[in-house]
């Protein structure tokens, strides 16, 4: 449970995140509960140069928060169904 950052380019302030194993997604979350936000974009920046985001079993993660760290952080690959299972059905 929780999130983490997968080896695949992804970088924090400019510097390399730690690898997670799962080869095809640089960022996933998963079951948090209480996850209503992602990012202070205004004092974080965030580039993903290759993989995906994942996201799972969230559900007061609204869509509208992962749409926007997909935008912002670069990701070229377009999503893929199942990328974002099971969010925001509680958020408010």
């Amino acid at each position: 449970m929780g999130w983490g950052w997968a080896g695949l380019g992804a970088e924090v302030m400019g510097k390399p995140a730690v690898w997670l194993g799962f080869r095809m997604y640089a960022f996933s979350a998963i079951n948090n509960q209480n996850l209503q936000f992602l990012w202070d974009w205004s004092q974080h920046n965030l580039t993903i140069r290759a993989g995906r985001l994942f996201f799972q079993l969230n559900p007061k993660l609204c869509m509208l928060e992962i749409h926007k760290m997909w935008e912002r952080t670069g990701v070229a690959e377009k999503p893929k169904e199942g990328d974002f299972r099971n969010n925001g059905e509680r958020a408010s």
